[in-house]
């Protein structure tokens, strides 16, 4: 009887482990997906800015339109996943985002600018969704000790749907663009350059309609996959009033905040901005340095698998995340220095040492926080409003300074700060 008491309960744990493992993998294509809207709208924003007509100031205000969903959707998503769970609320931002993606096809068929930022801000609340439950999700399914790395670990396949988005985007995108200059423009017949204009921004209609179809699709499989349920999934606090007093008092947390807000700015800064540079810097146009946008991307996957790799085999998660963005300073200040393709370079080379921050900063910042794990995590998710404000200074700076080299000092500044929470404030 004993015998089969203990074979029953090692084959329900076998089966849990099962399950467990199960679910975390499915959880990974979350990471991947909402990775799509992201890079997507870098890859448009130069198409947006030459059909749409703008300078870079209006057109960084874009960036801030599509934070400003993301920036109240945790607050939302938060109080739903307080009340029914992690699935639940990835299913929602699923729908969401299905729907805005719907929206900006529908705009960009009507060349219509405000429907588009109505689309935008729609997909940027159901991303908001997913990452206040994916995030956290990834750090309970499995062992604790682990949890910065699982993490990490999942943020990879968020940096694999970068670069598939950068890479099939751009082909789509701007490979299937032709572009004229000024001169060219001014010489055409008004309709003709109206036509053009239409077209640049049509460009990207394919994508949307397609990123819908996907969602779609993966509402329905998160909503037939079984999560296990474990005290840390449970787990409910009692309120977000309370919850942030309780939270605030702890100095990891309040940095940790401060650390995402100035690492969500930094890779918006990075993500919006390259490409322009590179146009800017090289004189050229959009169709000649579409390829960068993959250059990025690998980058940032890089530096993804390099830094889950260091945080596997280490127990110093801050002192990681300090030598990467002290590294990274130094990448933002060379392209200051030393404009031109070696300039160039040097931003892709920041962007890798950024990007093991955010999983970092978000295991960081909500460990020790027990019950209010859930709401402390939509905080978090909220400090993506620095990738809505820093490109905004940037943009306006970009307009008015002798050299576009001289913006990187921003993501200089702010890789340090991130650098001095790693080493100095991360500890609970």
């Amino acid at each position: 009887m004993k015998t089969q008491t203990m074979t029953s309960q090692t084959h329900s744990g076998t089966n849990t482990n099962s399950n467990t493992k199960l679910a975390f993998y499915v959880l990974c294509s979350a990471f991947f997906i909402w990775a799509i809207p992201n890079n997507l709208q870098t890859i448009m924003m130069p198409q947006l800015q030459l059909g749409f007509m703008m300078n870079n100031f209006t057109t960084s205000l874009l960036d801030t339109n599509f934070y400003i969903g993301y920036f109240f959707a945790p607050i939302i998503a938060g109080l739903i996943a307080n009340k029914l769970g992690y699935k639940s609320t990835i299913i929602i931002g699923f729908l969401i985002m299905a729907l805005g993606s719907l929206l900006c096809f529908s705009a960009l068929d009507t060349y219509t600018l405000s429907l588009f930022l109505g689309g935008l801000t729609t997909t940027a609340l159901g991303c908001g969704f997913l990452e206040t439950a994916c995030n956290p999700l990834a750090t309970v399914l499995g062992p604790k000790e682990q949890a910065s790395y699982r993490i990490n670990f999942a943020q990879i396949f968020n940096q694999v749907g970068n670069l598939t988005t950068a890479s099939v985007g751009a082909m789509i995108i701007i490979g299937g663009s032709h572009y004229k200059t000024a001169e060219e423009i001014a010489k055409l017949p008004k309709d003709s350059a109206t036509h053009y204009h239409h077209m640049l921004v049509a460009s990207g209609i394919p994508v949307y309609i397609f990123m819908a179809a996907l969602l779609v699709c993966l509402s329905i499989l998160f909503a037939l996959i079984k999560f296990p349920h474990t005290k840390a999934l449970d787990e409910s606090s009692d309120g977000y009033f309370s919850t942030f007093k309780r939270v605030m008092k702890f100095s990891h947390f309040r940095w940790s905040l401060l650390a995402m807000f100035l690492m969500n700015g930094t890779q918006a800064c990075m993500m919006g901005f390259f490409l322009r540079y590179a146009i800017v810097e090289l004189n050229t146009d959009p169709g000649h340095v579409s390829f960068l946008a993959s250059v990025l991307a690998i980058a940032a996957i890089s530096g993804r698998v390099v830094g889950t790799y260091i945080l596997k085999n280490t127990n110093k998660d801050g002192n990681v995340l300090g030598m990467f963005n002290a590294l990274g300073v130094i990448a933002c200040l060379a392209a200051v220095v030393l404009p031109g393709w070696f300039g160039i370079w040097s931003i892709p080379v920041a962007f890798f040492f950024l990007a093991p921050s955010y999983p970092t900063i978000f295991a960081l910042g909500i460990k020790g926080l027990g019950k209010d794990t859930k709401i402390a995590s939509s905080f978090m998710v909220m400090m993506i409003v620095g990738a809505g404000i820093i490109p905004v200074i940037l943009g306006f700076l970009a307009d008015k300074v002798p050299s576009f080299s001289l913006v990187w000092i921003i993501p200089a500044l702010c890789m340090a700060m991130i650098s001095y929470f790693g080493f100095k404030k991360s500890s609970l």
